[in-house]
């Protein structure tokens, strides 16, 4: 028996999936990642962090998951919109989230590009790509 709410909401699934599968279908993720999305890989980012290259680097998850775990150097918004005010639409952007399965990111670039950035990259394998690879991680879980 499954456990629901007023609504009629399936409450024994995560929080996180209930009412993403509208998110999914918009963007169509599948293994290949999302059409129209320029995508950096994770050897390319590496290298753009060690060289000390000029770009932003754009956690798309919650401040919970910022404080938590982040790839060195990565800013975090507490909204898209803040993130359109504080970035500049010349700067070279680089959004990701936790997995390739991860929507925020994907939204995060749309957004970026729809309001005229024209420089925006989503590292789509995220914080569990880049942990795989052990490469540094900060936060309050990192360890």
């Amino acid at each position: 028996m499954k456990l629901r709410n007023r609504r009629g909401y399936d409450l024994s699934r995560p929080i996180v999936t209930r009412g993403v599968n509208r998110i999914f279908s918009i963007f169509s993720i599948g293994n290949k990642g999302v059409p129209d999305v320029k995508l950096i890989d994770r050897e390319e980012l590496k290298e753009k962090l060690d060289s000390g290259d000029d770009f932003r680097l754009v956690m798309a998850l919650g401040e919970w998951a910022y404080r938590a775990k982040h790839i060195p150097g990565s800013l975090h918004f507490s909204t898209i919109e803040e993130g359109l005010k504080a970035l500049d639409r010349e700067d070279d952007i680089v959004v990701y989230c936790s997995n390739p399965s991860c929507v925020a990111s994907v939204f995060a670039y749309k957004t970026f590009t729809e309001n005229g950035y024209g420089n925006v990259r989503r590292y789509a394998g995220g914080l569990e790509d880049w942990e795989e690879a052990g490469y540094p991680i900060e936060g309050e879980m990192a360890g």
